[in-house]
């Protein structure tokens, strides 16, 4: 299995470090950053996404063509604070019609307070990678989180990402 895991790219909350911009959208400059680096991505075979809007776009604008599948499980730490926080999923869905966020839907996120929260996260998302099993996987995350994950797929470095990095992990 092959694994991309990518953090979205350049968000409002981003720029200016405001953070407390509600479930912020991606910047020009994001959407720019997509673009150039959506050619990198071959044989992609299914892509797996956070439920926060800058993910979805990301995603979104990464892979025009393929299905999007949207976790909670994917979402940076729900501390509360507003730009880690997304929209009701209703109103998600209508934004993003082309997006199945039923498939890997989980109950409702408890509020997080330390690493260890965001690493349980990663391991329950770790358990629906292994029964994926195969193929070449597009996970499109947020910073923290993509932190927590790559450890548990034998990522050996701290891969503090930038907007629209990526690391790729070959299992």
């Amino acid at each position: 299995m092959k694994i991309y895991l990518i953090r979205h790219a350049e968000a409002l909350h981003n720029v200016n470090r405001d953070y407390s911009i509600f479930d912020p959208a991606l910047t020009d400059k994001g959407y720019k950053q997509c673009l150039e680096i959506r050619d990198k991505f071959k044989g992609i075979e299914k892509v797996i996404c956070s439920t926060a809007v800058r993910a979805l776009q990301t995603a979104s604008t990464l892979f025009p063509d393929k299905k999007i599948y949207a976790t909670d499980l994917l979402l940076e730490y729900n501390t509360g604070i507003p730009c880690n926080s997304r929209n009701d999923l209703t109103k998600q869905k209508e934004h993003f019609p082309h997006v199945d966020f039923d498939a890997y839907k989980v109950k409702e996120l408890p509020k997080e307070t330390h690493w260890g929260d965001g690493d349980a996260r990663s391991h329950q998302f770790h358990f629906i990678l292994k029964l994926l099993g195969h193929g070449t996987i597009a996970i499109v995350s947020h910073c923290n989180f993509i932190r927590n994950l790559a450890p548990i797929l034998g990522y050996k470095h701290d891969p503090k990402l930038n907007n629209c990095e990526y690391l790729k992990i070959k299992l």
